[in-house]
C-alpha cells in the first residue's frame, strides 16, 4: 500500500508482520529460548497496542501532527528492537515527513500500520490475555 505525502511522494508500506519473522529474530539476535521468545511476542504486543492508544489520543487532538512526531519516533525504536527493520524504517519516514509539514492523512497512515502488524498487535488477545 501507497501513502501519499503533501508534495505527492509515496512511501510505501512493508510486508505484514509475521510471527514466525518475530520467533527467529528474537532466537537468532538475542539467542532467547522458547520461554522467553513468549514474553518478548507479549511484550512487543502490549507495546504496540500502547503505541497505537497514544497514537489514537494524538489524532483526537487539535495538534496532531506535533503529537504524532514522538508516538513515530517511538515505533521506530521498537520495530527495530523486533527486527522489523523495513516498518522501523517507514516509522522514520513518517516521523520525518511528519516534522516536515509534508503528511495530512494521519488516520490513515496510523491505520494502515495497525493492518500490517495485526498478528502481533492481537497476540495477548488472541491467546486469551488481556493486552493492558
Amino acid at each position: 500500500m501507497k501513502v501519499q505525502t503533501a508534495n505527492s511522494e509515496a512511501i510505501m508500506t512493508p510486508a505484514p508482520v509475521a510471527l514466525r519473522n518475530l520467533q527467529r529474530h528474537f532466537k537468532e539476535t538475542y539467542g532467547f529460548n522458547l520461554s522467553q521468545i513468549e514474553i518478548m511476542l507479549e511484550s512487543s504486543s502490549k507495546s504496540l497496542v500502547q503505541a497505537f492508544d497514544n497514537a489514537s489520543e494524538a489524532l483526537k487532538s487539535d495538534n496532531s501532527q506535533e503529537q504524532l512526531v514522538p508516538v513515530f519516533h517511538g515505533l521506530k525504536g521498537l520495530l527495530l528492537n523486533m527486527g522489523e527493520n523495513n516498518w522501523a524504517a517507514f516509522a522514520r519516514d513518517v516521523e520525518q515527513k511528519l516534522e516536515g509539514g509534508l503528511l495530512a492523512d494521519f488516520d490513515r497512515i496510523v491505520a494502515e500500520m495497525q493492518v500490517g502488524m495485526t498478528d502481533i498487535l492481537f497476540y495477548c488477545r488472541d491467546k486469551g490475555q488481556e493486552n493492558s
